[in-house]
């Protein structure tokens, strides 16, 4: 094996792929690009409040992110789905 970090004796790692697997791991990789290119991405400046005005709330900011995706699949589609669900499908 190859020392690749010495200091942290990390070692590079090297395997032996079968045809089938290397093809399966392509058509992963294409279906992966495929659902990448097929989302949209929209970012809000948001600055009313941040992690510190969270935590006066004696929750996690996390928790915060999840409530307002829960907000959003109520208002927005009528139900609501598992937490981090609503991250992955939007």
């Amino acid at each position: 094996m190859e020392v690749v970090d010495a200091p942290l004796g990390m070692e590079k790692l090297s395997f032996n792929l079968t045809e089938g697997t290397k093809a399966a791991i392509a058509s992963s990789q294409a279906a992966y690009a495929e659902l990448q290119a097929s989302v949209d991405t929209c970012v809000m400046d948001f600055d009313h409040f941040g992690k510190g005005e969270i935590k006066t709330w004696k929750t996690a900011p996390d928790a915060a992110v999840q409530m307002a995706y829960q907000v959003r699949e109520l208002a927005g589609l009528g139900g609501l789905c598992e937490p981090w669900l609503g991250c992955s499908l939007f």
